[in-house]
């Protein structure tokens, strides 16, 4: 999609295509995130609640079944060789490359993207990748490098792939094509009545920081830029950085959170649910379960929060 209008192609195409689709979670969850970054949240919420009962249903099957299941899906699949970051040390090796790759781009064009969020964080607490980090996460400075200019880098170089991951803001996500490991990019920008403070925006929630400038460090054998001062701008956006916390929701417990959306806000919550249920996280199951009860679902959300 490249407009909020072309929902209305993806929503036909959806309704005219096989049964099976309309029961798939995959497909429900696709056609949900279209609906929702279209702004049709009632429709997004229909879909999200149909494609939370069906995960619920399979998380509660046999483990045989499932397992069953798996192989003969996997038998209908046509062959594919490991990919790079799966056969160099998982995620941590493919998103090394990755990220050597994408600063070496930007470098050619006098970028300085910078590592924050979950990749920071991993940088100056653990000396590496966060061992549930699926992707990578950067800043750049708006004042250095316009959008447009960004996304024209990308789109003319064969080694990464391109996508927009919402209408609400500037951010993009890259995917390495080698390796797969996406990069998501957050623009920083000064406060138009208050220099004091920079954003990034997600979907449905911005975070302030204080403004900072950059320094290099290095980050699993090479250079990379970041905060200047990465211990504060930890602090601004995680608090107690220090103690791991694996089910830390950067939307509802940073504390330099700004909530811009509500309404796509209360949505990400179903999407937040159907990804706890997925993964089996019981505690995130059961709190994401229990703010949509405070929305005013009602028994279904009791009995998929269990």
């Amino acid at each position: 999609m490249e407009s909020p209008q072309e929902y209305a192609d993806v929503r036909e195409l959806w309704l005219n295509s096989g049964k099976s689709a309309h029961s798939s979670v995959a497909v429900l969850r696709l056609v949900a995130r279209a609906a929702a970054i279209s702004g049709v949240h009632d429709e997004a919420r229909a879909l999200l609640r149909k494609a939370i009962r069906e995960q619920d249903r399979l998380r509660r099957r046999p483990r045989q079944v499932l397992r069953r299941r798996r192989e003969q899906v996997a038998q209908l699949l046509p062959a594919r060789s490991p990919s790079a970051s799966a056969t160099d040390s998982g995620f941590q090796g493919g998103a090394t490359r990755a990220l050597d790759e994408f600063n070496g781009l930007l470098a050619q064009h006098d970028v300085r993207p910078y590592l924050i969020s979950g990749t920071l964080l991993g940088l100056v607490r653990d000396g590496g990748f966060i061992t549930w980090d699926k992707d990578i996460d950067v800043g750049v400075h708006s004042q250095e490098v316009e959008m447009p200019r960004l996304v024209e880098i990308f789109e003319r170089d064969p080694a990464f792939e391109l996508r927009r991951l919402d209408f609400t803001s500037d951010r993009l996500r890259v995917h390495h094509a080698s390796s797969q490991v996406g990069i998501d990019v957050f623009p920083h920008y000064r406060d138009e009545d208050d220099p004091d403070l920079v954003w990034h925006d997600g979907a449905a929630t911005r975070w302030w920081n204080s403004p900072f400038d950059l320094a290099e460090r290095e980050f699993l054998g090479q250079s990379v830029w970041v905060p200047e001062q990465p211990e504060r701008y930890l602090d601004e956006n995680y608090g107690d950085w220090r103690t791991p916390d694996s089910v830390f929701d950067a939307r509802l417990d940073a504390p330099n959170v700004e909530i811009t959306n509500q309404d796509y806000f209360d949505t990400l919550l179903y999407f937040s649910l159907l990804t706890a249920i997925r993964q089996d996280k019981a505690a995130k199951r059961e709190r994401y379960a229990a703010m949509l009860r405070e929305l005013g679902e009602g028994s279904w959300v009791e009995r998929v929060g269990r």
